[in-house]
């Protein structure tokens, strides 16, 4: 069986509005329709997860820090030389061993985009 055209879906709208009908929507537990608000929020997190993933970053880096702050407030020099040790393992190519292991560590450029810093921001005109 053949799908109806679009015309043909328009007369029978048309026909049933006249007919006094009005279509509604019964939520109630039996059925799969509406979506639950849970399923939508993880839908969504999924369609712009690109989107979300530096401000999920930075949230986590935010917490992180201001639990070290409180907690280790004199460990600043070993998480200064931590992140050293990480710009620098970002920034030197890896052995040929690890590029044939994982090829995305063979891509300069993308080693060089994750540890440059972002752009100066302009300030607003006025």
């Amino acid at each position: 069986m053949s799908r109806p055209t679009r015309s043909q879906l328009r007369r029978h709208a048309r026909r049933l509005s006249r007919d006094g009908y009005q279509p509604m929507m019964l939520i109630n537990s039996g059925t799969d329709l509406p979506e639950t608000a849970a399923t939508a929020i993880v839908r969504a997190v999924w369609r712009y997860r690109s989107e979300l993933a530096p401000i999920a970053i930075a949230a986590a880096m935010f917490i992180v820090a201001n639990t070290l702050h409180r907690a280790h407030h004199a460990a600043w020099p070993w998480l200064a030389l931590t992140t050293m040790a990480a710009v620098t393992a970002l920034t030197v190519p890896p052995p040929a061993w690890a590029r044939k292991a994982w090829a995305i560590l063979d891509h300069p450029a993308e080693r060089a985009y994750a540890v440059s810093p972002p752009p100066p921001t302009k300030p607003a005109a006025s």
